[in-house]
């Protein structure tokens, strides 16, 4: 799972304030050392090499061979770290994930892939656990911001309410435009 979520509290004696959360990512890829080494003299005929891996106990390594013309045409079917990570955080819900960017390379080279870690959205306590796809089970009082809205519309930042309808269609119908945040 490449995303993590932090919820940071400040604990007083008689109180738990919540002071924010933060969306980061990391790569689940763990790079553990192995060698590749190439045996030309396998072969007598020069027409074959031997590829030798050697790696620690549970290093798992995997090799395919193409052509280097072929593989600079990226035909689609290679499969890399970044589109792996790409299509994990493609799960998380968009209005609240984070804020990543790959470069695409001409030459067949792995693609970069760089993430930026982004605020939640939430408004209180509640919403910020929904938004990180926590449920919550407990006797403590985990604070709500009152929300006059019912049925077809709902809460502006500022309190005032709009359509459900309205949300994300990129015209500000709250104030503070967080009818446009997700």
């Amino acid at each position: 799972m490449p995303n993590c979520t932090g919820d940071i509290c400040s604990n007083q004696q008689y109180v738990t304030e919540r002071k924010g959360v933060i969306n980061y990512s990391f790569s689940g890829f763990c790079p553990r050392l192995f060698s590749v080494t190439l045996n030309e003299k396998k072969d007598k005929t020069g027409q074959t090499i031997e590829v030798v891996v050697e790696g620690h106990p549970g290093t798992y390594i995997g090799l395919s061979a193409v052509e280097h013309q072929l593989h600079k045409m990226d035909s689609g079917a290679d499969l890399s770290p970044t589109e792996v990570l790409e299509k994990m955080n493609s799960f998380d819900e968009q209005g609240n994930g984070t804020h990543s960017f790959s470069w695409k390379s001409r030459d067949g080279l792995p693609n970069p892939f760089v993430h930026y870690p982004s605020p939640s959205y939430g408004m209180d306590a509640r919403q910020i656990f929904q938004y990180a796809g926590l449920v919550t089970f407990t006797d403590a009082d985990v604070p709500q911001r009152p929300d006059r809205c019912e049925g077809e519309f709902a809460s502006c930042m500022d309190g005032t309410c709009y359509r459900l309808q309205k949300r994300c269609d990129g015209f500000a119908d709250c104030t503070d435009a967080s009818d446009e945040s997700g």
